[in-house]
């Protein structure tokens, strides 16, 4: 009896350690980092953080995230989704629990994102679909219109324009663009560019924060 009291204390402080340690993934422009349950995607070049959330609530600390989510919750039409700029998945995993989401569609370059995130969460929604290509490229090549669009897509800290008239036009009527809107030299000309495509628009602000989620509406 006492010997099985020891084995089942020896696995509870195994798992309890196991818990408690630093997980590092070193890809090749970027690194994951798990620590206590909150994973960080790290741009290697600039100390990018692009994601953070907890690997089994998806819920963050980020305001930006927050941001976001909070504003999409709010939205009547929001079936659709498109997120260009996948980070590593924390929007995506976060959104695909809400019952008023059917697809979220996700775009990035880097592949070894995908191979990384479908390792550490081989259960993911099947509301989420991958595709491995360049922003522009997609919505060039692909005619969907969706009710939402997220653009998150930087080169570290640095905003990557788009072509935002065909952007728009992969929105439906009265869509949503959703613009991380990093302040710095490059987002305020993309931000000053958008409000000529779009005119409709409103800009959360985030208190602490040096970024704002600017909405376009069509």
């Amino acid at each position: 009896m006492y010997l099985k009291i020891i084995i089942l204390l020896l696995i509870l402080l195994m798992l309890y350690h196991r818990n408690e340690e630093k997980l590092t993934i070193d890809l090749s422009k970027n690194k994951i980092v798990i620590d206590n349950n909150e994973l960080k995607l790290i741009n290697k070049k600039d100390n990018a953080v692009y994601t953070r959330f907890n690997v089994n609530t998806f819920e963050t600390r980020s305001k930006y995230f927050n941001k976001i989510y909070q504003n999409i919750l709010k939205e009547n039409k929001k079936k659709k989704i498109l997120v260009l700029g996948f980070g590593f998945g924390g929007i995506p995993l976060r959104l695909s629990l809400e019952k008023d989401i059917e697809i979220i569609d996700c775009v990035d370059t880097d592949k070894e994102l995908y191979t990384y995130f479908k390792k550490l969460f081989p259960n993911y929604s099947t509301k989420i679909s991958l595709f491995h290509a360049d922003a522009e490229t997609y919505l060039n090549d692909n005619m969907v219109k969706y009710d939402i669009i997220i653009d998150d897509v930087f080169d570290g800290y640095n905003k990557i324009e788009l072509d935002y008239n065909i952007l728009k036009e992969r929105l439906k009527m009265n869509g949503k663009l959703y613009l991380n809107n990093l302040f710095s030299k490059k987002s305020r000309t993309i931000y000053n560019k958008l409000k000529h495509v779009f005119q409709k628009y409103n800009n959360k602000s985030i208190p602490g924060s040096a970024q704002s989620v600017v909405i376009f509406t069509k």
